[in-house]
């Protein structure tokens, strides 16, 4: 109109005749492609739901009344495609009835029962919408079909829903009767104690709880034993650190001292049979048992790791420094010694690791001492009356455990000393045995005299007997002189002197062991 090229006013011309007519078809064509676009639209809708959604939607943009009263007609057709989904819906449900598909961490019942609500909220939701329409004639043939369908479909999954929950509410006693259940457990081969939790009280909780958030009428014991759910869960995960202590500190003992803290064991087995017996997770007394059990568990492990301490640093460690010692003094990197010189450096040498061996073990033999005074004389919170001599003899090491920890710790040492006088002989042996080293020749008194130094060990003796490379370039260990006066030649001292020389340091060497 603004383009128009004769007066809007001029009654006696005929454009804006023509401009009207003209608007008019162009509206007509544009309200059939809108109509063309909602007929495809609808036709491409996949559900009933869909197909609503597009409904609203084009309620909310389309005003003029033809097009209204052309939406309005789509209803018909929606109603044509619910008959579709509730065929779907009947088929889903006749495929799935014996096993609902179920959503992650949801129990079975409240899984199956939300699965029947959602086909049915698939189906009722649109049927309200239905009757609600006046445009539908629910009286007609193929209507009266629907709703029938409808009607049947919708009994079906309320029925499904009635039945699951009377048969769990059946079931809720037989669930409900592992809270009666002993605490623990015993394995009756391996001895391993094991929580006694029946996994169906915990579904039984987890169902109570999804029903009643669902809006199903729970009965009064299965929210009971909701109710106790926090409690259990607790106990249960003290129980669970009980064990794993318990494990780790029979884990940790060793067989040597086994015998000695076994009337311990013993008591803390003691401490588990309320666990095994008595006590059920609905009794009112389990704090006190952990009480007691985390007790006895807090003094065994402190006393282990005491007499992980003793055994380690003052006992083992001690034979291994006796295993290592050095008794003999075969320094490699001295001057080559006279006989007598070597035979009072290795006297005084024994002489002093003969008392570090004798102190080495008169200090495992003290730690031996008070480690089975630390056992003996241990006592657990709450085991014995205070002052009852006669009930801590009862959880003392026998007699034969003590003696068999003794006697276990002599043989470690005796190997010990046994191993650094076989060293200290090997390494004398090795010094002993090799070439010559070589000769220093000179004239003393008209007399040749050759000085012939014992030399260092060999490449083949070191193979032999795994010495040291440290001894392959060490000196020799004592020299020895050798006159020539022709036509004899003499040593001196003598090999037979340097034989008991060798001999008495050997004797020594044994001798600082008797003393042991």
């Amino acid at each position: 109109l603004q383009g128009a090229r004769y007066r809007m006013l001029d009654h006696t011309h005929s454009g804006f005749d023509r401009d009207y007519v003209e608007l008019g078809a162009a509206v007509v064509d544009a309200e059939g492609a809108l109509l063309q676009i909602v007929n495809s639209s609808f036709e491409r809708a996949a559900s009933t739901d869909a197909a609503f959604a597009l409904l609203r939607q084009f309620k909310a943009i389309m005003q003029r009344a033809s097009l209204r009263d052309d939406l309005e007609s789509k209803l018909i057709a929606i109603f044509g495609k619910y008959t579709a989904d509730l065929e779907a819906v009947q088929a889903m449900y006749e495929a799935h009835r014996t096993a609902p598909p179920i959503g992650r961490n949801t129990p079975p019942v409240a899984g199956a029962i939300a699965w029947a609500r959602q086909l049915l909220l698939r189906i009722e939701g649109p049927m309200m919408v239905f009757t609600e329409s006046a445009q539908l004639t629910m009286g007609t043939r193929e209507a009266k079909k629907t709703v029938k369908m409808y009607n049947r479909i919708a009994r079906t999954l309320i029925e499904f829903e009635y039945l699951w929950t009377e048969a769990w509410g059946k079931a809720i006693e037989a669930q409900r009767a592992g809270i009666m259940a002993t605490l623990l457990v015993r394995h009756p081969e391996s001895k391993a104690y094991a929580i006694n939790l029946d996994p169906q009280v915990l579904l039984l909780c987890a169902e109570a709880k999804a029903l009643s958030r669902m809006g199903v009428a729970v009965p009064e014991r299965a929210m009971l034993c909701l109710f106790q759910l926090p409690r259990i869960k607790a106990y249960h995960a003290q129980l669970d650190h009980a064990l794993r202590e318990y494990a780790t500190l029979v884990a940790c003992v060793k067989v040597i001292t086994r015998p000695l803290i076994r009337p311990l064991l013993a008591e803390l087995e003691r401490r588990f049979q309320p666990g095994l017996s008595t006590l059920t997770w609905a009794s009112m007394n389990i704090d006190g048992f952990l009480h007691v059990l985390n007790a006895g568990l807090r003094a065994v492990k402190e006393l282990m790791g005491r007499v992980r301490d003793l055994t380690e640093n003052r006992i083992e460690r001690q034979i291994r420094v006796v295993g290592a010692m050095r008794l003999l003094d075969l320094d490699p990197a001295r001057e080559t010694l006279s006989l007598d010189e070597f035979l009072q450096i290795q006297d005084t040498r024994l002489r002093e690791q003969g008392q570090r061996l004798r102190a080495r073990a008169g200090e495992i033999e003290e730690a031996v001492g008070d480690l089975v005074e630390l056992i003996g004389t241990f006592t657990i919170a709450g085991r014995v009356p205070v002052g009852d001599a006669q009930a801590q003899a009862l959880f003392k090491p026998s007699t034969v455990a003590v003696r068999g920890l003794r006697a276990y710790y002599s043989r470690l040492l005796y190997r010990a000393v046994s191993g650094a006088v076989r060293a200290a002989l090997r390494e004398l042996k090795v010094r002993l045995s090799g070439r010559d080293a070589g000769a220093l020749a000179g004239v003393d008194g008209g007399m040749l005299v050759v000085h012939a130094a014992v030399d260092r060990a060999g490449a083949a003796a070191s193979a032999q007997g795994g010495v040291e490379p440290a001894l392959l370039g060490s000196e020799a260990l004592f020299s020895l002189s050798v006159q020539l006066s022709v036509p004899a030649i003499s040593l001196s001292p003598s090999v037979a002197d340097a034989q008991r020389a060798i001999n008495s340091v050997c004797k020594l060497l044994l001798a600082v062991t008797k003393k042991v």
